[in-house]
């Protein structure tokens, strides 16, 4: 397979951004920097594209009177179909013919009634790096337990568990993963609470570390970006004192969304990550004295996965003494250059984007299969550098009253946005004796 050359470093980082695209239509100057051509295997779908409708805009865009699963927020589905404006569409080939979604005939394939058998783990290399992809799209009840060993101690490692190359016993590291992937809180990407910032308990760490004006400051950023900050005390065992634990979620839809997607795709950076790297730097400022606090989990949905990752990185930088956070992403938006660098812009310490930071959450349905907002965002040459992607699979009975899933999200992104899609199929991930999600 071609690999392109490595990434331009950060510091080398001086031409400007080419915006938009080319006179002659094919894909910006920006695209080609640090491209994966990670490949994407679907099934041929050129027979079933010649038939299909052309997309228009509004609320019924590809869905062909498709009924939405589960709970939805009242205008949640409009505000998804029109998530990317016309020049953005157009550039991650959303429009026309290339934006029709894959065929939507269902393949032989069945889910499977029960778990698969565990894989005998090859020798563990201690010195071979974390994998980059892992595809589960084919197996959806295949458990953390059940994959090999090298890709458990990947997950450990890019959820900044288990150093690189260190040894831990399997069933420790499966547990620890389980732990930290448990505790990822959906609930909040059903409607966003304006108020939570204003409305801190008495008790809550940053509400005691934070004056009333920097509440009131960090609450209109926090609405800007969709930021939910959850904070809980944990008593640890051998600790005197409770453990601070700082939840950091975005969502998908913040405030002109449509705008900032635009912005982001064509390598600019855009109020809301602008604003997301303003609250880390605020948090950062307020934690800078205290001991006792982890700052996790740092979660994102969709564009909130590009604001999860401008945090996290503005976090470390200004803020190394916290343990460094690790990423739970949703099908996240990618940065480009331009975005990592603004992010530790005047920051006092560093932060490679290239080391493990975090895991990638993509759905996928083998009886009906679509490219992920991750697959497109590949295709104009946007890396997951440093992420560990992970696909996981849907069953038969994930949609609505135990029906076959149905795509939720911007057309031509698959099952990108449906929170109880995710939550059902991490569960099944976690394994059947591990403790229920919150």
């Amino acid at each position: 397979m071609r690999r392109n050359p490595a990434p331009i470093p950060l510091d080398d980082f001086d031409a400007a951004i080419a915006h938009g695209t080319s006179s002659s239509g094919s894909p910006p100057a920006w695209a080609a920097i640090a491209r994966d051509n990670i490949p994407v295997d679907y099934r041929s779908q050129s027979a079933s594209l010649a038939g299909r409708r052309q997309l228009a805009s509004g609320p019924a865009i590809g869905r062909d009177n498709i009924q939405l699963d589960y709970r939805a927020v009242a205008g949640s589905e409009a505000a998804w179909q029109d998530l990317f404006d016309p020049d953005t569409r157009l550039l991650l080939g959303l429009d026309g013919g290339l934006a029709q979604e894959e065929s939507h005939a269902a393949s032989p394939w069945t889910s499977p009634l029960g778990g698969d058998a565990s894989p005998q783990p090859p020798p563990l290399d201690p010195t071979q790096p974390p994998p980059k992809r892992i595809d589960l799209r084919n197996t959806p009840h295949a458990t953390i337990a059940s994959l090999p060993e090298h890709d458990i101690r990947g997950l450990a490692v890019a959820c900044r568990l288990l150093p690189q190359g260190a040894q831990a016993g399997t069933e420790k590291v499966v547990h620890a993963l389980r732990e930290q992937l448990k505790r990822v809180d959906f609930d909040v990407f059903s409607e966003y609470d304006r108020m939570h910032v204003l409305n801190m308990p008495q008790d809550a760490l940053l509400r005691t570390a934070l004056s009333s004006s920097d509440r009131d400051w960090l609450a209109r950023v926090a609405e800007k970006t969709h930021m939910t900050i959850r904070q809980e005390q944990i008593e640890v065992p051998g600790r005197d004192a409770p453990l601070h634990r700082i939840g950091i979620y975005f969502d998908g839809l913040p405030d002109d969304a449509p705008q900032q997607s635009g912005t982001t795709l064509k390598g600019g950076v855009g109020q809301v990550y602008r604003a997301a790297c303003e609250a880390a730097v605020m948090i950062a400022r307020a934690l800078a004295d205290r001991d006792g606090v982890e700052v996790s989990p740092i979660c994102g949905l969709s564009l909130g996965g590009g604001s999860a990752q401008m945090f996290a990185a503005t976090l470390q930088a200004h803020a190394p003494h916290l343990p460094p956070p690790a990423l739970t992403l949703l099908d996240p938006m990618l940065l480009s250059r331009a975005q990592m660098a603004h992010a530790v812009k005047d920051a006092p310490h560093a932060y490679d984007f290239k080391q493990p930071r975090g895991i990638a959450i993509s759905l996928d349905y083998a009886a009906a299969p679509r490219k992920s907002l991750m697959d497109r965002l590949h295709g104009v040459g946007l890396s997951a550098a440093g992420l560990v992607r992970l696909r996981l699979g849907l069953t038969d009975q994930d949609g609505l009253n135990g029906t076959r899933p149905k795509p939720y999200g911007p057309p031509g992104t698959g099952y990108h946005a449906n929170r109880h899609h995710y939550d059902k199929a991490l569960q099944r991930f976690l394994g059947p004796d591990a403790p229920a999600r919150r």
